[in-house]
């Protein structure tokens, strides 16, 4: 993802709860996921299976949650672009966002490179 990608992202999550709500739930997401995805190779994978499904479900529900929280959001996309948009966030632009320290200049906790930096504060 481009800087102006980044800068985009990091604006439309600045919401302290949303960005808690992700920090738990992409983990929990791709735990889901490799559960499906292992499941034919486990013992009562029907088990394995039904939990991957839960804990997918139970992570998009909260971070629709979350980003209804925000003051900005994304436009609005087709059935299948969101898709592509909600993987990639899980899996490439969410943390790339947590280890280029996104997440910290979103909370203001980066001197002068918060979400309100140039403004005058909060």
């Amino acid at each position: 993802m481009d800087r102006q990608g980044m800068h985009e992202y990091e604006r439309l999550h600045r919401h302290p709860i949303n960005l808690a709500v992700h920090m738990a739930t992409v983990p929990i997401f791709a735990i889901g996921l490799l559960g499906i995805v292992l499941c034919p190779f486990l013992p009562r994978w029907e088990l394995w299976l039904g939990a991957g499904v839960c804990l997918g479900v139970y992570s998009v529900l909260l971070q629709r949650f979350g980003h209804r929280l925000e003051a900005e959001r994304a436009p609005s996309v087709g059935a299948v672009r969101a898709v592509a948009v909600f993987l990639r966030e899980q899996f490439v632009t969410f943390p790339r966002f947590v280890v280029d320290g996104g997440w910290s200049r979103s909370l203001g906790w980066s001197r002068g490179s918060g979400p309100d930096a140039g403004r005058g504060g909060r």
